[in-house]
């Protein structure tokens, strides 16, 4: 059985006999009952695992039309317009705010609209295309189904809990934070974590993407470096802030009008506590690189289905359109960028092209982010 399943398993069996021998369920464990239960979307049909499932470096394994771009919700035919986010290290991701250089860092979804863990859960929890419940009396009365969490939550949150559907909207998302901050989400067990602690060695191959990776020649550390890593060790290949990198559409959702008759996403510019819109279009907070190599697609709206083909992708702003080749997916010429203004050209032109044997020595590294727990899953 794979290790994530069996902590999982541990966790869920421990508040159930808690329950049924009237000992009270720790919060990290009420809180991955409620990460599980199914019962808490409009459709009784999903839960939070259902796009973020444990045993797939929390991603949605699931295969629709969109070829797993994006998250079908509880509601048949309903998407979320952009590609479900791994939830590890997760707990890792400051709040959203402006860092000491003026610039939006941190914060929930692409876009950083849900400040923090808690927010984005909420959100979630009332979205239309994802858990869909109408309101907060509906998760209450949901939650009243269920005798162990009434008697949980009253000795939590104070016995008129149930009283307070707002308030118990604010105990729901306090307790599945208080799971998604537990081991099971940040479980730095890689072979680059391993390599660093002295206990395991590099291949030739992965030796020189890593020498690639942190080098000036690729630049992928201009944006998938932490300058707040108190080590290596911390490190979440991710500087948390906000980008155009000049992505096209991904055609197969406007095709099909999952953007709702909107033809472009504008990212960072949609965000309610965001200044100086025009500025800031486009824009999509970078991700952070452990488990990449398990975690496709790739981008916010999933428009590469290969490593390769984002890696290959930024290559267009280092040599010209003409001698950038296909992409490697459809075998035609690129599509235009969804939004022209705001590229961060100067960024992405720092480096060299990537192609041939560094290509494959980048993916090597790339793959060693990856923990032990889902190195399985990685495609050789």
């Amino acid at each position: 059985m794979n290790l994530i399943f069996f902590l999982v398993l541990i966790v869920l069996s421990q508040a159930a006999l808690g329950a049924q021998e009237s000992t009270l369920m720790s919060k990290q464990q009420l809180g991955a009952a409620l990460f599980f239960d199914v019962d808490l979307s409009a459709k009784r049909n999903q839960s939070c695992a259902t796009c973020h499932n444990p045993s797939q470096a929390f991603v949605d394994p699931r295969k629709n039309k969109f070829v797993g771009a994006v998250s079908e919700g509880s509601i048949d035919g309903m998407f979320s317009a952009r590609n479900s986010p791994s939830l590890s290290y997760a707990s890792l991701i400051p709040e959203f705010g402006i860092d000491i250089n003026g610039a939006y860092h941190g914060g929930f979804f692409y876009d950083g609209r849900a400040p923090n863990m808690k927010a984005q859960i909420e959100a979630t929890l009332f979205n239309a295309n994802e858990m869909a419940l109408n309101n907060p009396q509906q998760l209450l009365r949901r939650l009243k189904e269920n005798n162990n969490y009434v008697v949980a939550f009253k000795a939590y949150f104070g016995p008129n809990i149930f009283e307070e559907p707002e308030k118990i909207v604010e105990a729901a998302s306090s307790l599945i934070v208080a799971f998604e901050k537990g081991p099971l989400f940040a479980l730095f067990t890689s072979r680059y974590d391993r390599y660093l602690r002295g206990e395991y060695t590099l291949s030739d191959l992965e030796e020189k993407g890593r020498n690639l990776f942190f080098s000036d020649v690729s630049n992928c550390m201009g944006c998938h470096h932490s300058a707040d890593a108190t080590s290596d060790r911390n490190e979440l290949f991710t500087d948390h802030k906000y980008h155009n990198i000049g992505l096209p559409p991904n055609q197969s959702l406007l095709e099909k009008n999952v953007l709702r008759n909107k033809s472009i996403d504008l990212g960072l510019a949609q965000n309610d506590a965001v200044g100086r819109k025009k500025v800031n279009l486009g824009k999509f907070r970078t991700p952070s690189l452990r488990n990449v190599a398990v975690t496709g697609p790739y981008m916010h709206n999933g428009v590469f289905s290969e490593l390769s083909t984002a890696i290959h992708f930024y290559n267009h702003y280092i040599v010209t359109r003409e001698t950038a080749g296909l992409n490697p997916e459809t075998n035609k010429k690129w599509l235009e960028s969804e939004i022209s203004e705001n590229i961060a050209t100067g960024l992405l032109q720092r480096g060299q092209p990537i192609s041939g044997e560094r290509m494959e020595a980048l993916i090597a590294f790339l793959k060693i982010l990856t923990d032990k727990e889902y190195e399985h899953l990685i495609n050789d």
